[in-house]
């Protein structure tokens, strides 16, 4: 199993050496567990009024790079990452965006995350 990059960035802070990491432009949008939670909660309940086919975009709508999310958790955490950025090159199957159009959710499920980036890593 692979590590994820928030797995990856805590385990930094008590690293011994600087991990090596892309240059981290990428934005991407990261959503909290308990906000994927009550999105399936909304859909469940609501099924029956669901158009048939809806193709729905699950995120806060809201992009950040991973050095941002590496700042956020910096201050989160209080400790310092150990972070070698661009000591990799991007893969060349790298996303370098990828943020949910989240209109869909909030026009037929009244659904919007609640829980932002900053109170996200706080409870991780």
């Amino acid at each position: 199993m692979h590590k994820k990059i928030i797995d990856i960035i805590y385990e930094s802070i008590g690293a011994a050496n600087p991990v090596d990491l892309s240059p981290g432009e990428q934005v991407l949008d990261f959503i909290h567990i308990q906000d994927v939670v009550d999105f399936y909660k909304a859909l469940i309940k609501q099924a029956a009024t669901v158009p048939h086919n809806s193709t729905f975009q699950l995120g806060t709508g809201k992009g950040s790079t991973i050095k941002q999310l590496a700042a956020t958790i910096e201050e989160a955490s209080g400790g310092k990452t150990k972070i070698n950025w661009g000591g990799k090159a991007y893969r060349p199957s790298d996303v370098m965006y990828a943020v949910a159009d989240t209109e869909l959710a909030k026009a037929v499920l009244n659904w919007s995350s609640n829980v932002s980036l900053d109170q996200g890593v706080k409870i991780f």
